[in-house]
């Protein structure tokens, strides 16, 4: 075994580590941008049939 051979791979771990985490925060971001995004659409959705309901 080499010398170096310790350090790649510690090295691939911490960046593993590393994306895991960036990911991690991606998934967060997109599921609170989900959530905003589907009731900002309920929102209008109801807005719309309200103001609708109210037209009629």
């Amino acid at each position: 075994m080499s010398s170096n051979s310790p350090v790649v791979v510690d090295e691939a771990e911490v960046f593993c580590q590393y994306l895991v985490r960036m990911e991690r925060k991606r998934t967060l971001l997109g599921i609170a941008l989900a959530l905003l995004a589907t009731l900002v659409a309920l929102f209008v959705i109801f807005h719309f049939v309200g103001s609708l309901a109210g037209v009629n």
